[in-house]
């Protein structure tokens, strides 16, 4: 796994999911996931998201871990 601390939220990325702070989900859900999801996660965390998406995608993709943007989520945010 790949874990990144020091932001506002820790991130864990596994083989096939990823975890933002108290949020797990498959990584090709998290590609799907709209902002307005995003936004009902916790305060800020659309903010953080549209800062660190790219990121994350890139280095999913550099580590074998790249999978198709889901069409629609499955899982919705409590």
């Amino acid at each position: 796994p790949i874990h990144i601390i020091g932001l506002r939220w820790s991130i864990t990325i596994a083989d096939q999911d990823m975890q933002i702070g108290c949020q797990e989900h498959a990584i090709e859900r998290w590609w799907g996931f709209d902002d307005r999801l995003i936004d009902r996660m916790d305060s800020g965390a659309l903010e953080f998201w549209k800062e660190h998406k790219a990121t994350l995608q890139a280095l999913c993709a550099a580590t074998g871990r790249h999978f198709a943007k889901a069409e629609k989520p499955e899982v919705e945010a409590a």
